[in-house]
């Protein structure tokens, strides 16, 4: 339990380091700047919506599934999860398609500052990250189904992915002068 304990501390304090890696990476390419300001908000519009059914989600998970195995087994338990991956596939996809109509609108909400490019880029870059909700769902529901398992580790390890992926495509978008997520 201490050897889990002190790697997830590790992790945790890894995780944090190549965040703000990530972020000075986005300073250092691009600055305060219309990429800057537009990939800011793509990435909180997505977040903000998910959120509040990633956090109901989360909190609801654990306590069924631990119910489902006491009551009807593991199997039934894992049938739960399957159906629970397979509606939130459905909703996010009417979420999705909701945001990707409303985009513009959704943006203006977020950024009421903005206009012109930055507003372009800034509803561009959203309809790419919109997308990541199906990503945020399952990892919502496996984060709570590896827990269960009493892995510990790969839930806290979920950032890293996500920050290396970023600032390669940051990198790479200077190097070409292209603005990419």
């Amino acid at each position: 339990m201490k050897k889990t304990a002190l790697a997830l501390m590790v992790i945790s304090i890894l995780s944090k380091f190549v965040g703000f890696i990530r972020e000075i990476t986005l300073a250092y390419f691009y600055g305060a700047s219309t990429v800057s300001d537009a990939y800011l908000i793509a990435l909180t519009i997505p977040s903000v919506i998910f959120a509040f059914v990633g956090t109901g989600v989360a909190t609801t998970y654990i306590p069924l599934y631990s119910s489902i195995v006491q009551e009807k087994g593991v199997s039934r338990a894992d049938r739960f999860t399957n159906n629970l991956l397979n509606f939130n596939f459905l909703f996010c996809t009417f979420i999705v398609l909701i945001g990707l109509i409303f985009t513009v609108p959704l943006v203006k909400l977020f950024a009421v500052g903005f206009s012109g490019e930055t507003l372009k880029l800034a509803v561009f870059f959203t309809r790419i990250t919109l997308f990541g909700i199906y990503f945020s769902a399952v990892i919502y529901i496996f984060s709570g189904y590896l827990q269960i398992k009493h892995n510990y580790l790969i839930p806290a390890a979920i950032g890293f992915p996500f920050n290396f992926i970023i600032i390669i495509a940051m990198a790479m978008s200077a190097k070409h002068s292209l603005p990419v997520l």
